[in-house]
C-alpha cells in the first residue's frame, strides 16, 4: 500500500544563529502545495523568527539539479515569510539550470544568489 503521508517541501536545519532551509526533491514533496502554504509555513517558523537576537538565513539548493514550479512556489512562500525578518535570503548551491529558472521567472530579485 502506498503511503499518503505528506512531506513538507522545505526542511530546516539550525546551527546557532544560522538557519538553513533545504528544498527537498520533487519526488519527496506534495503533489500540490496548499493555497495557504505561506500561512502554514509562517505558523511553523513563528517561534524561531520571533526570537530576539541575530539570525542569518540561507537556502541550500545544492541537492537539486533542476527545479519545478511546485518547488519554486515553496521557495517564494518561504521568501514571503522570511522577508519580515530578513531583507534578502542567500541561496547557495544553485545549479545552472536552477539559476536559469530564477532568471526567467525573475525570482532572483527576491534572493541573493551566491
Amino acid at each position: 500500500m502506498a503511503s499518503s503521508q505528506k512531506v513538507d517541501p522545505i526542511a530546516l536545519e539550525r546551527n546557532g544563529e544560522r538557519l538553513t532551509f533545504i528544498l527537498r526533491g520533487s519526488e519527496e514533496i506534495l503533489a500540490s502545495l496548499p493555497t495557504n502554504y505561506d500561512e502554514l509555513l509562517a505558523a511553523r517558523l513563528k517561534p524561531i523568527l520571533s526570537e530576539p537576537g541575530e539570525l542569518r538565513a540561507e537556502i541550500d539548493l545544492g541537492n537539486l539539479p533542476a527545479i519545478n514550479s511546485r518547488q519554486l512556489g515553496a521557495l517564494l512562500a518561504l521568501q514571503k515569510v522570511l522577508r519580515t525578518r530578513f531583507a534578502k535570503v542567500t541561496v547557495r548551491g544553485a545549479s545552472d539550470a536552477v539559476r536559469q529558472v530564477f532568471r526567467i521567472t525573475r525570482a532572483e530579485k527576491f534572493f541573493e544568489m551566491i
